[in-house]
């Protein structure tokens, strides 16, 4: 098996996520049409929901999971957004996370700049 760039294999995933989305395709396995007002077919979201319930079945807890997974992914030395290799371990997300963090950040300052809050 050859080296998948990560940079690519997001672009690839992304692409297809928004093609088989504006086709009204489930977005998941790409083989049944999604349901009104959702974007996954009816037994996509049930996994989807069922595995939701497998991680935190309280429903309350996922900060508590989240702040986990964080910590458990900065331990190994990957990134805590997208779970790839990070190649400079003073930070916690990978360049590509850090830089669309960034514009995140940048675009929420405008808006509440613009609303005065949230």
């Amino acid at each position: 098996m050859g080296y998948v760039d990560p940079e690519r294999a997001r672009a690839y995933e992304r692409d297809k996520y928004w093609r088989r989305r504006n086709d009204g395709m489930c977005v998941k396995c790409g083989k049944r049409y999604a349901d009104a007002g959702h974007c996954m077919c009816r037994s996509c979201g049930m996994a989807a929901k069922d595995l939701k319930r497998r991680i935190d079945p309280e429903g309350a807890n996922h900060l508590a999971w989240l702040n986990k997974r964080n910590q458990d992914r900065k331990m190994l030395g990957i990134c805590i957004d997208c779970g790839c290799k990070l190649l400079d371990v003073r930070f916690s997300r990978c360049k590509s996370c850090r830089k669309r963090r960034a514009e995140y950040q940048q675009v929420r300052r405008i808006r509440e700049r613009i609303h005065g809050g949230k």
